[in-house]
């Protein structure tokens, strides 16, 4: 291991002090919030992009008899 610091290593310190510094509440890091997309929207984004369409989920063999 090395004992010279890199130019690399020294971002990464600038970086995780921001991290830090934003955890404890000193600095507002920008940020946004994104919801889920429903289903219906999953499903019209495949069929535009002509992607499978997965209609039900099933159950490998093993899972389908209930004891």
């Amino acid at each position: 291991m090395t004992k010279k610091r890199t130019g690399v290593g020294h971002e990464i310190e600038t970086a995780l002090e921001e991290v830090l510094a934003h955890v404890r509440d000193e600095v507002a890091l920008p940020g946004r919030i994104v919801d889920d997309p429903t289903a219906d929207r999953i499903v019209a984004l495949r069929k535009r992009m002509k992607l499978r369409t997965l209609t039900r989920i099933t159950l490998p063999r093993a899972e389908r008899t209930i004891p």
